[in-house]
């Protein structure tokens, strides 16, 4: 990965999940531009996600695609959400787009300053951080409920923030 100058390029975050996607694209750290989530029912074989991410890519042009890192050794993503990133990977390369790779781990040490260490615990320190996030706070998951949709947008925004203080060295 290569640094590029404060303010001059666009992080663009997605991030898979069963239902479709969640995206976020910043012009820099804590200054996000558009963001979003995806349904996209009945996509067995995947393509539709993947063209719409590829719809999504080629409006956007991002300079960087950060997307979680998915051959982590404890990640529990589906061989379908694997197949995804592998598809999303191919389309950065033709259009000579950087890549960079979040791992869980990366998240959680980046956002324990804060003293946020589980998944809503680090949304709370997005959504104090970017206002407009606040309204799109889902409430604290009970263990026999399943994750709240909107959820997909904090874990694509925990990813970018992750690289914009880590990578480029901004706080955040």
């Amino acid at each position: 990965m290569h640094k590029h100058k404060k303010n001059d390029h666009r992080v663009l975050s997605i991030y898979p999940t069963l239902r479709g996607y969640a995206f976020i694209l910043f012009d820099s750290a804590l200054s996000p531009h558009d963001w979003g989530t995806k349904e996209i029912k009945k996509d067995i074989a995947c393509a539709k996600t993947i063209g719409s991410i590829k719809e999504l890519i080629a409006r956007y042009r991002p300079d960087v695609l950060v997307l979680e890192d998915v051959a982590e050794h404890r990640t529990k993503r589906s061989v379908r959400l694997k197949r995804i990133h592998k598809a999303i990977a191919r389309v950065t390369e033709d259009l000579s787009i950087e890549i960079a790779v979040v791992s869980r781990k990366n998240v959680r040490a980046t956002f324990a300053q804060f003293g946020a260490i589980t998944k809503h615990e680090i949304a709370n320190v997005i959504a104090s951080k970017i206002e407009a996030f606040a309204a799109n706070m889902p409430r604290v998951r009970k263990a026999w409920l399943a994750e709240d949709r909107r959820m997909g947008l904090f874990d694509a925004a925990s990813r970018a923030l992750t690289y914009y203080y880590t990578v480029e060295q901004q706080a955040i």
